[in-house]
């Protein structure tokens, strides 16, 4: 591994790819190593690194970044943060929602804000799935909500309707309504991506009626959806 921390360091020459696989499933010692260097790498350097191990992570399903990831979620540079969330879109550890929690509300970076919103959806469907504690769900559940009411960015809310999808809270069907008859077609896209997600047969109508809409999006999320 020193080896590849000095490839990495070496700014000079593009990162061995032979070498990516080298952050699946780091010691604490080899993580440590890693985050002695990280701060003195150019951030493009991060960004390229991050990049290829999402590549990698996309073709090959033995490996994991998930303790490299979470180190990282803290970072100064919202790019390398962003990369870290998307390293964990796999990840089902319930230990990772406070996280999420607090970069989906407190993040000052509105694209950050966004995907860790996009990935609390995951932790909704585990928790229908009697797969999460009832508490964690709530919690879960009840943020995406205050997303939804509170939040001034239209990304971040859009991605806690998608997210909401998911769940069987009796406030998401009127929320997925208001989405779909908001005339907006970002909005429709999300009320049609959430319909989907709830499997709910009461949609049906609404994402029939979309199928053959003239604008690609929308007509994309109703075929997803139906």
């Amino acid at each position: 591994f020193t080896l590849v921390l000095k490839s990495l360091q070496d700014t000079s020459t593009p990162f061995p790819a032979r070498y990516l696989r080298s952050f699946s499933d780091l010691s604490r010692k080899h993580l440590r190593d890693l985050m002695n260097i990280w701060e003195a790498l150019p951030e493009t350097r991060k960004v390229n690194l991050l990049e290829d191990l999402e590549d990698v992570m996309e073709s090959d399903t033995l490996v994991s970044f998930d303790s490299l990831a979470r180190e990282l979620l803290t970072d100064p540079h919202a790019s390398i943060r962003i990369f870290a969330l998307r390293l964990l879109w796999e990840c089902e550890d319930a230990s990772l929602i406070p996280d999420l929690l607090k970069l989906s509300t407190d993040d000052p970076d509105v694209d950050t804000r966004t995907t860790a919103t996009s990935l609390l959806g995951k932790y909704v469907l585990l928790g229908e799935l009697d797969a999460l504690r009832p508490e964690m769900k709530d919690m879960v559940v009840n943020n995406l909500l205050a997303i939804m009411k509170e939040d001034d960015q239209t990304q971040v809310k859009r991605r806690a309707l998608e997210s909401l999808g998911y769940s069987s809270h009796s406030a998401v069907p009127v929320m997925i309504q208001n989405a779909y008859l908001s005339e907006e077609a970002v909005w429709i896209t999300s009320a049609l991506c959430a319909m989907g997600r709830s499997a709910d047969e009461a949609w049906a109508s609404q994402v029939d009626n979309m199928i053959n809409s003239a604008i690609p999006e929308i007509q994309f999320e109703a075929v997803r959806a139906a």
